[in-house]
């Protein structure tokens, strides 16, 4: 759950959605839009997570920075525009994580609304196959909805 939000972008207007909605090739899960209109990108206080790592078992990882509808590097379409090549058809960045890492949201009709994390340093050969649940070995499935990955996150120097 986040509490706080630094570096946040200016208010995102419908108009500003619709287009990067066509510019991806997919409608953004309702949950997703309210938070680009609420914080349209910035850095959480509560930026950890875990998860279950197919190749290493458990595994943690951070957002460094939640990407928005903006004119800078944090800008989603333009993040996308660039590893398109490299991430499964239908996942669209919404969060640079650990190390070049990112944190990816589902478009797919066999997986919308879902959240993935994708390990850019592994291989990732196997076809995503959302409604299988089989997924690239560099990609892991980390929440059923963006809502339930937003109360994966926690603030590392707090007590838990």
């Amino acid at each position: 759950m986040i509490t706080e939000m630094r570096d946040t972008g200016p208010p995102v207007t419908a108009e500003e959605l619709e287009s990067l909605e066509t510019a991806l090739g997919g409608e953004l899960p309702e949950a997703y839009r309210e938070f680009l209109r609420e914080y349209n990108g910035g850095k959480p206080r509560e930026a950890s997570f875990e998860f279950a790592d197919p190749l290493d078992g458990r595994s943690g990882a951070s957002v460094n920075d939640f990407l928005g509808i903006r004119d800078d590097s944090r800008d989603i379409e333009g993040c996308y525009d660039t590893v398109e090549h490299w991430i499964p058809e239908g996942l669209c960045p919404i969060a640079e994580g650990s190390g070049g890492d990112l944190v990816l949201l589902s478009i797919r009709a066999d997986s919308n609304g879902e959240v993935f994390y994708i390990d850019h340093e592994l291989p990732g050969e196997r076809p995503f196959d959302g409604s299988a649940g089989n997924y690239p070995e560099n990609t892991t499935r980390l929440a059923e909805s963006f809502d339930d990955f937003l109360a994966l996150l926690y603030d590392i120097d707090a007590p838990r």
